[in-house]
């Protein structure tokens, strides 16, 4: 996880993919949030489980608020890092990868991660105290999809793609992503887990269909 490290030159704002235990004295480094690590990492079947103050099921809004923004932060450091290596990658004076190869300075992006917050939690004020429908299920959601998104990236790094012979040349196997593409697309991914945080906002709590016996105005406006 800390291959998605990025530092800046305090000298000249430039961008550069390094090892966070190699960084200079004076580089800003981008870290992942530690948070956000620790929810990711955990296994699959204890989501919401186990104890600890940064990865117990909690309906602290506080809490969730920082455990949501934490895996959305570091999906935005992912895409982040992504555009960095495909600007470094770039030559020549293409106005569009011109400045520091397409990823904002440290100082820009601190203001970007207090910003998401700040969107997580007007979201999460939009949640109703339903009976299920409520914050606490679009948080538990919203971790559950990141480290589904956790799995396919394990299940891609594993996945071997046999030796070409002439008779496999045509193999889908042979050709494709075993996730589809999702795995190594950072946009994508950061997509689903913000799917997973805004899925149920403002749900009343009832299904649709008692929603239009009630003629709900939600109902009448889109029935």
């Amino acid at each position: 996880k800390d291959g998605l490290s990025m530092a800046w030159d305090s000298n000249n704002g430039a961008a550069n993919n390094i090892d966070a235990d190699a960084a200079k004295p004076t580089t800003t480094m981008l870290k992942l949030n530690d948070m956000g690590i620790a929810l990711t990492s955990q296994p699959w079947e204890t989501i919401g489980l186990l104890a600890g103050p940064d990865i117990e099921a909690t309906s602290d809004m506080d809490t969730m608020i920082d455990q949501v923004t934490a895996v959305l932060e570091n999906r935005l450091a992912e895409i982040l890092a992504a555009r960095h290596r495909h600007s470094a990658g770039r030559v020549g004076n293409d106005p569009a990868v011109s400045g520091p190869s397409g990823v904002v300075p440290p100082e820009n992006y601190a203001r970007c991660c207090a910003e998401l917050r700040e969107y997580v939690n007007r979201i999460g004020s939009n949640y109703r105290d339903c009976r299920y429908h409520r914050f606490e299920h679009a948080v538990h959601v919203t971790l559950s999809a990141n480290k589904l998104l956790d799995c396919l990236e394990e299940s891609e790094r594993n996945y071997e793609t046999p030796e070409k012979s002439d008779q496999d040349l045509n193999s889908h196997r042979s050709r494709r992503s075993i996730t589809f593409g999702i795995a190594n697309d950072p946009f994508a991914k950061f997509c689903l887990v913000y799917s997973a945080l805004i899925h149920d906002v403002d749900h009343q709590g009832v299904p649709n269909a008692q929603l239009s016996r009630e003629k709900d105005k939600l109902a009448v406006l889109y029935n």
